[in-house]
This record gives C-alpha cells, sequence and structure tokens, in this order.
C-alpha cells in the first residue's frame, strides 16, 4: 500500500505507519501544499483526475505528472531520469 501527502503531512504519514493504520510506503511531495495522507485505494474518490493515470492500481510516472500538474507544478527532468 502507498500513501500521497504533502511535507507538512509527512509527520501524520509516519504515524500511521507506526500505528499501522497504512502499511508500505508514504510518499511526500513538498510541492503539493494542501494534499492530505490519502491512499492510493483512495484516490479514485480524492482525485479522479489522478487515479486515472494509476496502472492496475500502481504509482507511476504519469500519475505523478497529473497530481502535479493539479497542484499546479510541473515535474522537471533531472539527471537522473532515463
Amino acid at each position: 500500500m502507498i500513501a500521497l501527502c504533502r511535507l507538512d503531512g509527512a509527520t501524520e504519514g509516519i504515524q500511521a505507519v507506526e500505528n499501522r493504520s497504512i502499511a508500505g510506503k508514504i510518499i511526500v511531495y513538498p510541492a503539493c501544499k494542501g494534499l492530505e495522507l490519502t491512499e492510493l485505494a483512495r484516490l479514485k474518490e480524492k482525485m479522479p483526475e489522478v487515479a486515472g493515470y494509476l496502472k492496475d492500481g500502481v504509482w507511476n510516472k504519469e500519475a505523478e505528472e497529473a497530481l502535479l500538474k493539479a497542484y499546479g507544478k510541473s515535474w522537471r527532468k533531472t539527471k537522473y531520469d532515463e
């Protein structure tokens, strides 16, 4: 299970993992202010415009780009991208 959150929600994400209410990874997006801690399983109800990019329920580059676009940020390539 993966969940997404903003930077100021990272503490909430860590607590959720510690309490085992979320099992798995928390991906933190500092640029996405207002992004609540959201499990991918609930993404369709909270952000259908992003959930449509999941592949078999799996987080990927396209979903990330849609998330950043929804929050008015553009995805930037780095030297680590292929």
